[in-house]
């Protein structure tokens, strides 16, 4: 495996079922590239002032503090984060985005 977050190439197990192995550096570069696109997003979406924000299916665990981060996404009126593992929302989530109608949350 080479770490840049692609699984070693399948391979027979003794009873000849293909199988996958991934190393944990091959999960850590996943996750890190995960990280790198949600920020790329997150980014993009205040620069270009969106007001809706797709985040469905990223596996996330912990609402992204980047979303609350300066005055960047005051237009934001949707957030979809369906499929995703959060426990908790952020205090000061109405506060920060202050024109959020619409929150689609569903967990896994």
């Amino acid at each position: 495996p080479s770490g840049d977050g692609r699984c070693s190439p399948r391979r027979r197990s003794r009873n000849g079922s293909a199988f996958r192995r991934c190393s944990a550096l091959d999960v850590l570069g996943t996750r890190l590239i995960m990280a790198s696109e949600l920020c790329k997003t997150i980014s993009e979406a205040k620069l270009e002032r969106h007001k809706n924000l797709f985040l469905n299916y990223r596996n996330l665990h912990h609402f992204p503090l980047e979303l609350l981060k300066d005055e960047g996404l005051q237009y934001l009126e949707r957030l979809y984060m369906k499929r995703n593992s959060l426990t908790t929302l952020p205090e000061n989530l109405a506060q920060k985005l202050p024109n959020l109608v619409e929150f689609h949350w569903l967990p896994r």
